[in-house]
């Protein structure tokens, strides 16, 4: 009965303007699942279980994104709540239709985001099915074998987190007054026919365009960063709420970090109102501005 209680429990934390844990910081993230701090509790022994789990493989890297993770639970299970052993919380996301090759079983498919600071080695995932009451079955697990990541270690970070499936849009100016975002992906400025060439890998990089178009990918994140030394100066990073895709509002955070070191981090919230501006490289609130020495 937890999970139901915990889900009247946010219902009412909404109700009354309360911010919800969103699981922005977990080592996994379940797209579009909702999160609940917490180990899950174990279950009953005769409550209704997970029939299969099943993965491509086991393999998973270190910031790894949308790796897909399926299976089969018993009817009528209403959710899955799945757990990453040793993480700050669990998600519970509804089931599927009746698998076509074990009715009556159920099918649940989701995506899979994971941290890029998960540590490597083996790891558990515990899966769990509720019955019509969000009294929760028991656990079967998969292991994972996560291996590092493959990404360049910025010198200098700035990570823009929010909490829904919306499309929100990093904006970073440098000192030098470009502006790197969506459309504009990279700083770098080619040299001209007389000049040295340069490393076009070397300046401020967009990793990503999340939910690009409301195209919905579950990452809910972007970061600007940089691999050698950045430009010294003035930095400007601003926050576009694109579109809200349906939702009512998107809750987001940014973070700059110099050398793994926080500089400054700011909070604020998108509404429809922000939507309807000039989509242009100079749109978005403002969010923080700092200087690199």
């Amino acid at each position: 009965m937890r999970a139901l209680a915990v889900s009247l429990i946010a219902t009412a934390a909404c109700n009354a303007g309360v911010a919800l844990d969103t699981g922005a910081d977990a080592e996994m993230i379940v797209a579009g699942a909702q999160f609940y701090p917490g180990e899950p509790p174990a279950g009953a022994a005769d409550g209704l279980k997970v029939t299969q789990i099943a993965s491509p493989n086991n393999k998973v890297r270190a910031g790894e994104v949308a790796k897909r993770l399926s299976g089969t639970v018993q009817y009528p299970a209403r959710s899955v709540a799945l757990y990453l052993e040793g993480d700050a919380g669990y998600w519970i996301t509804p089931v599927g239709l009746t698998d076509a090759t074990s009715p009556p079983d159920l099918d649940f498919d989701v995506r899979v985001n994971f941290a890029a600071s998960l540590a490597t080695g083996k790891r558990d995932v515990r899966v769990q099915a509720t019955d019509e009451h969000g009294g929760l079955g028991p656990a079967n697990s998969a292991t994972l074998d996560v291996a590092p990541a493959i990404l360049p270690t910025p010198t200098l970070d700035v990570r823009l987190i929010w909490d829904v499936d919306a499309d929100v849009d990093l904006h970073v100016t440098e000192p030098d007054g470009i502006i790197v975002w969506a459309r504009n992906i990279n700083s770098y400025v080619p040299p001209g026919p007389t000049d040295p060439p340069t490393d076009p890998n070397s300046d401020g990089i967009l990793d990503v365009d999340s939910n690009s178009s409301c195209v919905i990918d579950g990452r809910r994140e972007e970061n600007v960063y940089w691999t050698v030394a950045p430009p010294k100066g003035h930095y400007v990073v601003k926050v576009d709420t694109w579109n809200l895709c349906g939702q009512a509002a998107a809750h987001w955070k940014v973070i700059a970090s110099l050398g793994g070191t926080v500089l400054k981090e700011a909070s604020g919230t998108g509404l429809d109102t922000d939507t309807r501006f000039t989509k242009d490289a100079g749109a978005g609130v403002l969010a923080l501005e700092f200087d690199v020495p």
